[in-house]
């Protein structure tokens, strides 16, 4: 038999509940971060991230969602106008397609940049699709700057349509993307 020291002050239902919490607790699997989303025809003031009431921009979602490895999920569609992130997560955050490509990032016809992140770190970007305009301004489709950016994994995304100039810039100290 076991014993634990200072177990026999309680009462013996009061041991057996503490045991069989501790061997809920032992058998049960780390609890998981939660799932936000984003749409092209999400809002950001009235959304609340959730599947049925989704945001309308990936800032606004990673301005929002708990560091808790959080996963953001960018549903099928245009995202036109830029998208950027300037949180830096403690724990990893990924941001994804729902399905692979199908989320597109571009900036808008008078705009040069399709990402930008400044001061953002602790990123996984996942099947998306970050192209250019078509514009041919000189845009680079992806800005990556500022001291405080670091560790950004683009992993299985399509890059392209960057005319004039480079497609990803990484600048101003930013590290380990």
């Amino acid at each position: 038999s076991v014993r634990i020291p200072g177990m026999n002050r309680f009462p013996t239902s009061v041991k057996f509940r503490m045991i069989c919490g501790l061997m809920l607790l032992a058998g049960a699997p780390l609890a998981r971060a939660g799932t936000w989303y984003v749409a092209p025809n999400g809002n950001d003031s009235a959304g609340d991230g959730s599947a049925a009431h989704p945001w309308h921009t990936l800032r606004h979602a990673t301005d929002r969602v708990p560091d808790e490895q959080p996963t953001i999920v960018l549903r099928d569609g245009l995202y036109e106008g830029g998208e950027s992130a300037a949180r830096a997560f403690t724990k990893p955050c990924t941001i994804r397609a729902e399905n692979p490509y199908r989320a597109q990032i571009r900036p808008a016809a008078w705009q040069i940049r399709a990402l930008t992140c400044y001061g953002a770190g602790n990123i996984i970007f996942q099947g998306l699709e970050i192209r250019g305009s078509g514009q041919g301004k000189g845009e680079y489709l992806i800005h990556l700057g500022t001291p405080g950016t670091h560790h950004l994994i683009f992993e299985d995304c399509i890059i392209h349509d960057g005319y004039g100039n480079d497609m990803v810039k990484i600048n101003d100290a930013a590290h380990d993307i």
